[in-house]
C-alpha cells in the first residue's frame, strides 16, 4: 500500500520546498543585493535620471525612494562613462541642490550646465546632482565616498545648519539602511556618533533572505519598470497645484531642534564630518569646495529673534563663525552665500530656491570657479 510520501504530487511539493530554503539561505549567505544594485537599464536602455531617485507618487512622479545606493547611482546619469573632454562635477547637498520644486533645468546642477562653462584645460564642465533629501552630513559622506569612485574633478558640497545637529545623523534612512558604510565612516575618521545606535538597520538572517529582502527587490524592479516613464517625460517630481509659502511671520522662539542656546556646543553638531570629507577627496586628489547655501531672511514679526523658521539667530550666526573656522583648518575651498537670494526666491521651505534663485546662485559660484581650478 502506498503513503502519502509516495505520491508524485508530494515529492514534488517537498523538492520545491526544499529548494526554495537552500535558495534563501544562500542568498542570505553571499547577500547580493549590491549586485544586483548596478544592474540597470538606466544609461542604456533609458536616458540616466538627473537627480537621484527620491519619491512618494510613482504614479505621478515617475520615481520612489530606494535604499540601495548602488541602485541610486547606477541609474544616474553620472554612471554613464566618462567623455575625454569632460570636466566633472559632483554637487552634494540636502533637498535644495536636489531640487524640490523645481523641474531638472531649474535646479542648481541645471542652471550651472545650461551656462556651458569650460574649465582651465578646455574641457566642458558637467556639474552632476548628488544632492538628497533630507538634513544629514553622514548622508552627504557616504555619497561623497560613493562619488569619488566616478572620476569627478571637483566636488562642490552645499551645506546648512540643519544638517549638523548630532541628532539628526543617523536617522537618515540611507544611513540606518546602509550601516555597514556608516560604521566605517564613523569609526574610520573618529566621528562623534554612536556606530552601536539602535536606528541602524540589523538585519537577521530570515530578514537577508529573499523573502526578508522582497520589498527592496520589488524596489530595484520598480525602479526600473520607471524608466520608460521617465525617460519619455522627463518628469521625476510631483508637483503639487499649490504649496504653503516660506513663512515670512515667525515664533518669538529662539529653539532649533537638538541644539540649546546660548552656545553651540562641539557635541551637538557634527562639524567633523567636513574634516572626514576633506580627507575623503584629497586620498582621490579631488578638490573639494564648501558653500554655505543660501536662506531666507525674514523681515516680518519676530525676525529679531529668528532669521526663519528654521533659524534662530543665535545659533545662525554661531554656526557660520564654526563653519568658516572647521573648513579653515582643512584647506579646502570656503563660499558663505548665506544671505544671497531675496526672501522672494524662496518657495516652501527657507533653503528652496525658485528658478531665479538658482540661477542667481549658479551664476556667483560660476564666478567663484576659476579661483578654484588648477
Amino acid at each position: 500500500m502506498k503513503t502519502i510520501w509516495a505520491s508524485p504530487f508530494v515529492r514534488v511539493l517537498i523538492k520545491g520546498l526544499a529548494l526554495f530554503v537552500v535558495l534563501n539561505l544562500a542568498f542570505a549567505l553571499f547577500q547580493p543585493m549590491a549586485l544586483l544594485g548596478r544592474l540597470s537599464l538606466y544609461n542604456g536602455v533609458f536616458t540616466g535620471r538627473e537627480r537621484l531617485p527620491f519619491g512618494y507618487r510613482s504614479d505621478k512622479a515617475y520615481n520612489l525612494v530606494v535604499n540601495n545606493l548602488d541602485a541610486m547611482l547606477a541609474s544616474h546619469a553620472v554612471s554613464a562613462p566618462k567623455r575625454a573632454d569632460e570636466f566633472r562635477v559632483l554637487v552634494l547637498g540636502d533637498s535644495s541642490v536636489w531640487g524640490v520644486l523645481l523641474q531638472p533645468a531649474d535646479t542648481l546642477v541645471g542652471r550651472l550646465n545650461a551656462l556651458e562653462l569650460r574649465a582651465k584645460d578646455g574641457r566642458r564642465m558637467r556639474f552632476y546632482n548628488l544632492g538628497y533629501p533630507d538634513f544629514s552630513v553622514t548622508k552627504d559622506l557616504l555619497l561623497l565616498q560613493r562619488g569619488l569612485g566616478l572620476q569627478p574633478d571637483l566636488v562642490l558640497w552645499l551645506v546648512t545648519l540643519n544638517s549638523l545637529p548630532t541628532d539628526r545623523q543617523i536617522e537618515h534612512l540611507l544611513v540606518r539602511s546602509n550601516p555597514a558604510e556608516a560604521r566605517a565612516l564613523i569609526g574610520r575618521f573618529g566621528l562623534g556618533l554612536n556606530d552601536s545606535d539602535p536606528q541602524f538597520d540589523a538585519p537577521g538572517l530570515l530578514d537577508r533572505t529573499i523573502a526578508g529582502e522582497r520589498r527592496n527587490l520589488a524596489d530595484l524592479m520598480r525602479l526600473q519598470l520607471l524608466g520608460l516613464p521617465w525617460a519619455a517625460t522627463g518628469i521625476d517630481q510631483d508637483y503639487p497645484d499649490r504649496y504653503d509659502p516660506v513663512t515670512l511671520d515667525l515664533e518669538a522662539s529662539d529653539a532649533i531642534r537638538g541644539l540649546t542656546p546660548p552656545v553651540l556646543r562641539d557635541d551637538e553638531i557634527r562639524l567633523d564630518a567636513f574634516t572626514a570629507g576633506y580627507r575623503l577627496a584629497l586620498e582621490r586628489g579631488v578638490p573639494l569646495i564648501f558653500i554655505n547655501e543660501p536662506v531666507a531672511i525674514s523681515a516680518g514679526n519676530n525676525s529679531d529673534i529668528r532669521y526663519n523658521a528654521f533659524y534662530p539667530r543665535w545659533a545662525y550666526d554661531q554656526y557660520r563663525v564654526r563653519l568658516a573656522e572647521a573648513i579653515g583648518g582643512t584647506g579646502a575651498g570656503y563660499l558663505d552665500l548665506w544671505d544671497l537670494a531675496p526672501v522672494a526666491e524662496f518657495t516652501n521651505s527657507p533653503v528652496h530656491l525658485n528658478p531665479a534663485g538658482s540661477a542667481r546662485l549658479a551664476k556667483r559660484i560660476a564666478e567663484a570657479l576659476p579661483g578654484w581650478l588648477r
